[in-house]
């Protein structure tokens, strides 16, 4: 919190805190039963968002977000073989991220446009990312997933793409891989793991 002032005021910098999601607590229902205890303790995540609260730190919360829309949503979030948000978790991480951005820093990003969509049994990059590594004697069975066609609108007379650094994760690594941060921003330095 003393940091998020101190750039805003001194240099107006906005840091921005995002707590992505985590398919255990999206999907907690494929855990096996012996691993759920029956007086759970409090989470990393949940310990984060009492302090971010009771701090005033300005803050994204994916994780509540994407819990929120998983009875609802069109397309699933997670896939059954996959590491990270699913490919449609991705765009939609995504999107939220655009309009934090732009609420939060007082400018108007170029706009991310869903255009159609495809939808495909043969998984591809973010939805079958464990397979490979798994060495199996056979193949995994694939799931249906859904593969957003999005493009950006971009005029420069109406959108701003600000300089942007981010430090994360792996899950930063779709949005970097997918073209998302060039298209959004003028400059995106990604330090992995904060390297």
């Amino acid at each position: 919190k003393q940091l998020q002032d101190l750039l805003k005021t001194q240099y107006d910098v906005e840091l921005l805190l995002i707590l992505e999601p985590g398919k255990a607590s999206i999907y907690p229902e494929f855990i096996p039963a012996r691993y759920h205890p029956e007086n759970k303790t409090i989470s990393n995540f949940s310990a984060f968002v009492s302090a971010c609260d009771s701090c005033k730190v300005d803050y994204l919360d994916l994780n509540s977000y994407f819990k929120q829309l998983k009875p609802t949503a069109p397309h699933k979030l997670y896939s059954k073989y996959g590491v990270h948000w699913s490919s449609y978790g991705l765009w939609l991480a995504a999107d939220t991220l655009n309009h934090f951005i732009e609420s939060k820093c007082g400018i108007n990003l170029p706009e991310i446009i869903h255009i159609g969509d495809s939808n495909s049994m043969y998984n591809k990059d973010l939805d079958f990312d464990m397979e490979p590594s798994m060495n199996l004697l056979f193949p995994l069975p694939h799931e249906q997933m859904n593969f957003p066609i999005c493009t950006f609108n971009n005029n420069p007379a109406v959108h701003q793409k600000p300089r942007v650094l981010t430090i994360a994760d792996s899950y930063y690594w779709s949005i970097w891989n997918s073209g998302i941060s060039k298209n959004l921003f003028s400059e995106n330095l990604f330090w992995y793991y904060n390297r």
